[in-house]
């Protein structure tokens, strides 16, 4: 649902959005932010789970997303709901 969402939401003027891959993800998390979110506040962001487009090679009923609030970078089944979207672009 994650990925669908993604590929239809129309936003800002622009509809090339897309589902981030965990690297992606991962890139804007912070590990040298100690007592505060390890996401810069410049990114406005939840303190949660958001998914990525990268599955689970080991169960294809899961994909990996990266948790806002540690930093930790999970594998979640596909059908849980507790977990966000963050699109992006990939040009200008």
């Amino acid at each position: 649902d994650a990925l669908a969402y993604c590929e239809n939401l129309s936003f800002a003027g622009h509809d090339d959005w897309r589902l981030p891959n965990v690297r992606e993800l991962q890139s804007i998390v912070d590990y040298g932010r100690v007592f505060s979110s390890p996401i810069d506040p410049v990114f406005g962001t939840l303190s949660i789970a958001h998914w990525s487009s990268t599955s689970y090679a080991v169960n294809p009923l899961h994909a990996w997303s990266v948790d806002f609030f540690l930093g930790h970078v999970n594998n979640v089944d596909k059908g849980h709901v507790n977990v966000y979207v963050r699109a992006v672009r990939s040009g200008p």
